[in-house]
């Protein structure tokens, strides 16, 4: 159960919970406090001297929001009700907000990033931060399919010749993935687990791991359509068409289809969001 509380701007640099008992919050550092950006719901967390870790969660109504040190304790000129879960996570009108600062509420992806976070498919980049602008990896790519999967244990090892390179969190991915043929390597050996994935890369690990699980491959899209159809390399061009049909990868607000560019984490949530909802399920 959430517990509610709210601010009591008469109880000075405290806690009002559930506005009549005050709780004093100290502070360990003051620059682990709260940093409010304009128009965006923020939040962060901060240490205190008693070893636990407070999540707070602010939300801009077009009045001051400022966080001062003063007399051990945490200064709010203005806070929103929330509650406030077991787990210290946050909730706003009973809907559970991420632990992301760099994801806005009024991002396109937000719901998207809170299907993939919550149903464990992607994580964040730390632990405050998912990255939505920051380009995805092919190790990142593995990773992803991965925890689709369930991570399960993985008995061989990966045997792309790169393999020193890739980071440690992902070599049992990789490994996985080679393993079940969902990732087949760039050729020559290697795997590049640091490049970014490219669109038409991407379609094609998505529909590598769709025939593993034995999905509907049968949609398929017209990828003439699109005016730069010829640069979906001939290796591609099935699971392009496939991730087409599928809205999975579609056509940018140009009109292109841009195979080969590259993918963020933001739109890769989309599209694991989709692939989840209309083919896994």
């Amino acid at each position: 159960m959430a517990e509610d509380y709210a601010f009591d701007p008469d109880a000075g640099n405290r806690w009002g919970v559930e506005a009549d008992t005050v709780t004093e919050v100290p502070y360990k550092d003051e620059s682990d406090l709260l940093k409010v950006n304009d128009d965006q719901l923020t939040i962060s967390s901060f240490e205190s001297t008693n070893g636990e870790t407070y999540t707070y969660l602010v939300i801009n109504e077009n009045k001051p929001h400022t966080v001062t040190a003063n007399d051990a304790h945490v200064a709010w000129e203005y806070i929103s009700q929330f509650s406030r879960n077991a787990d210290k996570t946050i909730s706003v009108n009973g809907v559970a907000a991420l632990p992301f600062s760099d994801v806005r509420v009024d991002a396109w992806y937000v719901d998207a990033v809170k299907y993939v976070y919550e149903n464990s498919m992607m994580a964040g980049t730390g632990n405050t931060t998912f990255e939505p602008e920051t380009n995805l990896t092919r190790a990142m790519t593995a990773q992803i399919l991965y925890n689709l999967e369930g991570k399960p244990e993985v008995a061989e090892a990966a045997t792309f010749t790169d393999m020193n390179t890739a980071p440690d969190w992902s070599e049992d991915a990789i490994a996985w993935a080679q393993n079940t043929g969902v990732v087949s390597g760039i050729g020559g050996g290697l795997f590049d687990p640091n490049a970014n994935v490219t669109r038409q890369e991407f379609a094609q690990m998505l529909y590598n791991y769709a025939k593993y699980k034995g999905y509907d491959l049968t949609a398929a899209g017209d990828l003439s359509q699109f005016p730069d159809s010829g640069s979906v390399a001939d290796w591609a061009e099935i699971a392009m068409s496939w991730a087409n049909g599928n809205e999975l990868i579609n056509g940018h607000d140009d009109g292109t289809i841009d195979a080969t560019g590259t993918t963020i984490r933001a739109q890769a949530a989309s599209i694991l969001m989709n692939f989840d909802l209309n083919l896994v399920k």
